[in-house]
């Protein structure tokens, strides 16, 4: 996995108590968008050490993967895609909390995980019902809207006949009710693709936020509004160290 950026963007800025319901498994940081405005969570697993805000994501030993019945396209895109192997991008664990904070807050909600080596995931649910979500698995992307799903084929600059590339006649016997389409759209080279077009289309502006897009640091970075992690320790002052060992006990 290369240079990752995952995270969700709110329709509104939640009450601290309220997000105080997520599981204790998950850390969460609350931010506001320096640019845009827009409130921002950055979720994490709660047992790991604190990391650059948007750069991790909880696993699923923090959030069990669970569907609502009427995602039985999404479950069947999930064993399809684990059975071509390979990057899959369809991302259960952020999906499930997609769905339980949208629910929790009450509002629509855009999660979003991606990097420079082929992860590409955003999805979109209000009130806990999945309205979209896209992503990337090798050679294919897949869209679910409406309730239904669809697989995009990639064409590459290699020929289309290479073994590597994945045969559509196998896929279509493994993905009944996704709908595959025909080999006609060009591969983006764009990092974060399928992200960046979600995130735009959410927040209705032009530009990204939390960079998003891009490899460069922020400018400015995003305003800290609440989290869950625990208050620093307190520096000690040099008068509180006792003489007895090496210092690098006594911090």
């Amino acid at each position: 996995m290369g240079y990752l950026i995952a995270g969700h963007i709110l329709s509104a800025e939640p009450e601290q108590e309220t997000l105080n319901a997520l599981p204790d498994s998950v850390g969460w940081r609350l931010f506001r968008d320096a640019e845009f405005g827009v409130p921002c969570l950055d979720t994490f697993s709660s047992i790991r050490k604190i990391h650059f805000p948007f750069s991790s994501r909880p696993s699923k030993r923090d959030v069990p993967p669970e569907f609502p019945a009427d995602l039985k396209v999404i479950s069947t895109a999930c064993r399809a895609f684990a059975s071509l192997g390979g990057v899959d991008s369809l991302d259960k664990v952020m999906l499930t909390l997609n769905l339980r904070i949208s629910n929790l807050l009450h509002q629509r909600v855009c999660t979003f995980c991606s990097d420079d080596d082929g992860l590409d995931f955003a999805c979109i649910s209000t009130n806990g019902i999945l309205e979209r979500l896209v992503c990337r698995c090798e050679d294919l992307e897949f869209v679910y809207a409406n309730g239904t799903g669809t697989i995009q084929p990639l064409t590459t600059e290699i020929d289309d006949d290479v073994p590597y590339l994945t045969d559509l006649g196998e896929l279509a016997a493994i993905t009944p009710g996704i709908t595959i389409l025909k080999r006609n759209k060009e591969d983006p080279t764009r990092l974060h693709s399928l992200v960046s077009t979600e995130v735009m289309a959410f927040i209705g502006k032009g530009c990204l936020p939390l960079g998003i897009g891009t490899f460069d640091l922020l400018a400015v970075p995003p305003t800290l509004i609440a989290s869950n992690l625990p208050p620093p320790a307190p520096v000690r002052s040099p008068e509180s160290l006792s003489s007895k060992g090496p210092w690098w006990k006594l911090w």
